[in-house]
């Protein structure tokens, strides 16, 4: 019975010390994407890919903020109180290249605001160009089809605004 014992101890140190070993490989693997510098050569340059995370987050509600940082988008959502914010990041690095793949972390993880913005992001990645009109990726200086500023991410409510109501630059 001793024997057997021992084997279910060895058995379970051997499992605990594999699974040790590959949460090790995936930080390690995780650690290289994120490493990987992202150049947008492969069909959708940064500005695209702005415009399409702006357009992806215009219909949810309680998202107050999207900004963009090179294939990293960044989100603020405003509680259901209305009292404070809490943030979300999705990374759409994929060892150098945008394919629609991407990694989520968010501060509220019962919430699926930031796995549909994603989501919406994703699927016009894989469906580009056609996820990305071309009234869609006009200049910046159109108000009335933004509903994020480029510049700082804020949210603008009003069609015909000329300034940004956050950062002040001129739309």
């Amino acid at each position: 019975m001793a024997i057997i014992g021992w084997l279910v101890v060895a058995a379970a140190g051997g499992l605990i010390h594999k699974g040790i070993k590959n949460a090790r490989e995936r930080a390690a693997e995780e650690e290289r994407r994120k490493k990987t510098p992202c150049y947008f050569v492969d069909g959708i340059t940064q500005e695209q890919f702005e415009a399409i995370a702006r357009k992806a987050g215009r219909r949810i509600k309680r998202l107050t903020n999207l900004s963009v940082d090179g294939p990293v988008v960044y989100g603020t959502v405003e509680t259901q109180s209305g009292l404070s914010e809490w943030y979300f990041k999705v990374d759409f690095n994929d060892y150098g290249h945008i394919t629609g793949t991407y990694w989520l972390s968010t501060d509220n993880s019962d919430s699926s605001i930031p796995g549909r913005v994603a989501d919406n992001i994703s699927e016009m990645i894989n469906s580009f160009p056609e996820g990305l009109r071309e009234d869609d990726n006009k200049a910046k200086n159109t108000a009335g089809s933004l509903n994020f500023c480029p510049y700082c991410g804020g949210r603008i409510t009003q069609i015909d605004a000329l300034y940004c109501p956050h950062c002040g630059k001129n739309l």
